[in-house]
């Protein structure tokens, strides 16, 4: 009967775990994508994603697709991509190669009809480029000369070329009979010995190996071989071949291999594989299948793409594209399948499948053969039927370490086919085991509850630390060993201590150097720094010189933490009774999960925290387990590039190179961009190229000249600045997916000025001061001449008019930021100006006529002394 429940069980588990956790977008007319036979993918230096279809070229940044049509001088179909550094090359139908440089096409060769399609790009270790043609041979391209040349290989002549690869300067050539091999070192392609496994076999699609000298190789029908590129250039030996046993019978036309070496395989007719290996990455244990019975939009593939995001990419032929997002977050639920629960621990083997611990045995979650679904069943029942597992540890030998509630600590395989109780050499009835931990020398240690710390060298125990030896506490709840070889233990009431490796005991709450009485959980980071989860007192950072503290008022869901875990990026997620909290060491910021997150169930066990060897975390409930899916990815915040896209006046696009006398460009926008006066209004496209979480993208900005303050964050992804005063300026954005979150390190900044009209120019502000000063002179010079004392006086006071009117215009915009724009104001200037004027003009007016009054005497005088003066006799000789 129990055999029948345990069947029913599988079942159970098997058909609700039969899930793709995969978010799908799909992109199509209606998206901005009117191509929807997609047959290259590629993402340049910057990010964007490119797309070739049979109706031309687009490029996607996360938020929109830019299309480049024939008035572009492009033709419509785009068959082969490649990018490298700051540049990206694209092949065509009819054989035309292009680069885009960044801002604009170039053409590297001009098409010469459909015999001619380009079907692969690759580069050689002296950066030069080759082209492989369907039907009419081989293109080499010089970057740094810009030659082409062409390479009509006679053993290409008469099949059909589909795929191409360069390794150590041999270049790969899939055709419709077999792989070619060729010697590019000399730059001229010379004929290698074939690799006879695969002869006669049509070779579609090839893909390096990461991290090895060989690639993958898709066929059509006889699905996937390896290829070790283990061959020398004189060809004596052949590369070898094998044929694995992944989908045998498949037309292979795609290849892409993710960083952790997942593989994925796009088929002819069946649509999308992912396939997951075991730890040494030899065997595969995991199949998941994309196709049109669980929504992928086709299943004829022409095109896939892991970006850098990792995240993949799917061009289909006919259905358009789609992008696959592995989701972040997973429960699995047993209340109402297995019959147990509180999922207090969890462990890893090396094929991938995954053990955990239960009040009622161990649970085992695998894929089966080319298997989709991860199976959840109860495993060794014949052993642990009716036993509570605590903990899980590992041996140094990989070997599995199990602590239970009431039958002491078992040692097993790593698939537990054998087990055997580990000898505790204790002299009373087992309690619970709280935790385990294995040092750096293999030595064991054991907290038990009620019983302190046990420490064994193999099988004999070598240490006990308990209040009966002098040790602060009895119920130690966690050990954590540090990478000096320190044990570090959690109690309640009596907080933290230290077991040093010479054997000496800190007490740091009793000494009060940790503040809290009451610590649940212990884990260590990456880079070696003590987390202490407490209950009450939030969570402490020990990084090795002081105790740092982070509470419910610095944003953690409670205070109150029941496990701990680090993950890959030394993000620290705590798990509550209520949700998850996430810190983030490196900018102290706090995320936390709830129901509304997608948290399914919230009440997280103590201990219970797990990272397995793809760097996912696994946390115990109740009921169930929480899975975060690579959290170090897609939890972690990120400041990406921004880039201005386009500057526009008035809301009208216009061609930038006309207002700069510079062809150096910053991005797309030329430097030494210059605007007339009347050009004062400027609008900034902008964008970060984010493909995996586009709408989670927050921009700052400023415009220095204008406001050196960063704006508010806003999604918004332009910005309008009206009626600038002329000046030099500075436009500056900056991206975060985190509103507290930014950096120095991401802004781009694009400089500008606003010319000034001509009337305020140096030029002219001079010429203004030289008519005052000319005026000046004339007022004065015919003051003098003029003998109507009305006439002078008017003329002092038209000047003197001109030249306080002259003042006050200069002065005017300084008034206005002083007194703001009231009319008292200006009446109260006037009348100032008013009131000045007359005493100055009069002051003026008196001096220049008494000068003259004076000047006129003295000359009167003068002329009056040579009239009265008698002259002098005159002087005769004798």
């Amino acid at each position: 009967m129990k055999r029948i429940s345990l069947l029913l069980v599988w079942l159970l588990v098997s058909q609700w775990a039969n899930a793709i956790f995969f978010d799908q977008r799909v992109f199509n007319p209606e998206s901005g994508l009117t191509g929807t036979f997609v047959y290259t993918l590629s993402q340049d230096h910057e990010g964007f994603l490119w797309i070739g279809t049979e109706n031309g070229l687009f490029r996607y940044d996360g938020d929109k697709f830019e299309s480049y049509y024939e008035n572009d001088s492009l033709p419509q179909a785009f068959t082969a991509s490649k990018s490298y550094a700051t540049s990206t090359y694209f092949g065509e139908d009819n054989g035309a190669i292009r680069h885009w440089n960044g801002v604009q096409f170039e053409t590297i060769k001009e098409g010469s009809g459909s015999a001619s399609r380009i079907m692969g790009i690759e580069r050689d270790s002296k950066n030069q480029l080759w082209l492989l043609t369907q039907n009419n041979g081989l293109f080499r391209f010089d970057p740094a000369t810009g030659k082409t040349d062409e390479f009509l290989v006679p053993a290409l002549a008469g099949v059909v070329a589909n795929a191409m690869g360069i390794f150590s300067d041999v270049l790969y050539v899939g055709t419709s009979e077999g792989l070619f091999r060729f010697d590019v070192a000399s730059g001229t392609p010379q004929q290698m010995e074939n690799i006879e496994v695969l002869d006669f076999i049509n070779v579609l699609s090839m893909q390096p190996k990461n991290g090895s000298n060989g690639f993958w190789v898709g066929t059509e029908d006889e699905g996937l071989y390896m290829v070790n590129a283990l061959a020398d250039r004189s060809g004596r030996y052949a590369d070898v071949a094998i044929k694995t046993k992944i989908l045998p019978r498949e037309s292979i036309v795609t290849i892409q291999e993710a960083p952790n070496k997942d593989l994925w395989l796009g088929t002819r007719y069946h649509g999308l594989y992912k396939i997951n290996f075991n730890q040494d990455k030899k065997l595969p244990v995991q199949y998941t299948h994309f196709d049109t019975n669980k929504s992928l939009p086709g299943n004829q593939i022409g095109a896939i793409l892991i970006d850098r995001a990792e995240t993949m990419w799917c061009g289909m032929l006919g259905t358009g594209l789609a992008q696959l997002v592995e989701k972040s977050l997973h429960y699995y639920s047993f209340e109402k399948t297995l019959r147990s629960s509180n999922f207090s621990a969890t462990i890893q083997n090396r094929y991938h499948e995954l053990f955990f611990g239960t009040e009622d045995g161990i649970v085992k979650a695998h894929y089966p053969d080319k298997n989709d679904s991860l199976v959840f069943e109860y495993y060794r029942s014949d052993f642990f039927d009716g036993m509570t597992i605590t903990t899980f540890s590992y041996a140094l030998d990989s070997s599995f370490l199990i602590g239970t509630k009431a039958n002491g600590v078992f040692k097993a395989d790593e698939r537990f086919e054998k087990i055997e109780r580990f000898p505790l050499h204790l002299n009373f009835e087992v309690s619970p085991v709280h935790a385990l931990e294995v040092d750096q020398q293999g030595n064991l240690w054991v907290s038990i509850s009620g019983h302190g710390v046990y420490k064994y060298e193999g099988d004999e125990q070598v240490a006990h630390y308990a209040t009966s030896t002098g040790f602060y506490h009895n119920e130690i709840y966690d050990l954590q060993i540090d990478k000096g070889g320190n044990v570090w233990t959690a109690a309640h009431s009596a907080g933290l201590a230290v077991i040093r490796a010479d054997g000496q005991v800190d007490l740091l709450t009793k000494d009060k150097i940790f503040p809290s009485r009451d610590v649940n959980a212990l884990t260590m980071d990456r880079s070696g720094n003590i987390w202490i989860a407490t209950y009450g007192n939030g969570v402490f950072e020990y990084n090795g010189e002081e105790f740092i503290r982070f509470t419910k008022n610095d944003g953690l869901l409670s205070d109150y933490c029941n496990s701990i875990i680090a993950d890959r990026d030394d993000h620290v997620w705590i798990g509550h009774r209520k949700g998850l909290s996430r810190l983030d060491e490196h900018t102290n910021s706090i995320t936390t999960l709830t129901r509304k997150s997608g948290l399914g169930e919230l009440n997280f066990l103590q201990n219970s925290a797990f990272s397995d060897e793809d760097h996912n975390i696994w946390m115990g409930n109740r009921h169930g387990i929480t899975y975060l899916s690579s959290p170090h990815k897609r939890f972690s915040y990120q400041t990406l590039k921004t880039h201005i896209m386009d500057v526009r006046l008035f809301y009208k696009e216009v061609d930038l190179q006309e207002h700069s006398d510079s062809e150096e460009l910053n991005g797309i926008i030329p430097r030494d961009l210059s605007f007339a006066y009347d050009q004062n209004e400027l609008t900034f496209d902008f964008v970060a190229v984010n493909l995996l979480a586009p709408d989670k993208n927050l921009y700052q900005y400023r415009l220095i000249g204008y406001d050196n303050e960063w704006s508010p964050p806003t999604s918004q992804n332009s910005m309008t600045f009206t009626n600038l005063d002329p000046g030099n300026y500075r436009f500056e954005v900056r991206q975060s997916d985190n509103p507290v979150y930014w950096s120095d390190d991401n802004v781009y900044q694009a400089a500008f000025e606003v010319r000034p009209p001509y009337w305020r120019t140096w030029w002219f502000s001079s010429g203004e001061v030289i008519f005052l000063i000319i005026l000046v002179v004339i007022t004065v010079f015919f003051t003098k001449k003029l003998k109507n004392k009305g006439l002078v006086k008017f003329l002092i006071y038209v000047s003197l008019f001109i030249i306080f009117e002259y003042i006050h215009t200069q002065l005017e915009p300084y008034l206005e930021d002083f007194a703001g724009g009231a009319p008292i104001f200006q009446v109260l200037m006037h009348t100032l100006l008013a009131l000045v004027l007359f005493p100055v003009e009069n002051l003026v007016s008196h001096r220049i006529y008494v000068k003259s009054a004076a000047k006129k005497q003295a000359e009167a005088a003068i002329h009056s002394v040579k009239v009265d003066t008698p002259p002098a006799p005159a002087q005769h000789p004798e």
